[in-house]
């Protein structure tokens, strides 16, 4: 049954629920009200916590330490949202970085634009990336390195044998 929405006058047809609607959706009825993006974004920080003058995101993370608030959908990450609230729209090629290494940090002065080899410059130059066992791609701890380092140097086995028994490619091994 279709019905017109006393208050913007556009017609409507009843939901799968059948209810008895007087209004086409919660915005005209009045009852839903939803509070502005910089409102509802602002109240999740917490501009006493953080140590150097960081401003603390306490809403959601997304398993990694960065902040995410949702806006609309997918959700985004704080940190971005913040640059935005006080700067103006992000260039789909750029990166947020901060200044101060606090993952969880959304203050618009410990931020700044910049391009993914940005961001990867600085993480080197903090001395901050994976090394060595940390690192996502290892196959081997140090202890296993020196071992086939030993094995293939005394001559007891040789490269490809050495991969197969360690799962991995001779060309590791060489």
């Amino acid at each position: 049954m279709k019905h017109v929405c006393p208050q913007c006058g556009k017609t409507f047809v009843e939901g799968w629920d059948k209810r008895k609607r007087t209004f086409c959706s919660h915005a005209c009825s009045g009852t839903y009200h939803v509070r502005p993006i910089p409102e509802r974004f602002w109240a999740k920080v917490d501009k006493s916590a953080g140590e150097n003058g960081c401003w603390i995101w306490t809403g959601a993370d997304n398993g990694d330490g960065y902040g995410t608030f949702k806006a609309d959908h997918p959700a985004r990450a704080a940190h971005r949202v913040s640059w935005e609230l006080a700067n103006g729209p992000i260039p789909n090629n750029l990166c947020v970085l901060h200044r101060c290494d606090n993952r969880r940090c959304v203050n618009p002065a410990h931020l700044l634009r910049g391009t993914r080899r940005d961001n990867a410059a600085d993480m080197c130059a903090k001395d901050r990336q994976a090394k060595g066992a940390d690192s996502s791609c290892v196959k081997l701890t140090k202890e296993q390195v020196l071992e086939i380092r030993r094995r293939y140097a005394s001559g007891e086995m040789d490269g490809v044998r050495l991969a197969l028994a360690y799962g991995i490619s001779d060309t590791n091994i060489y």
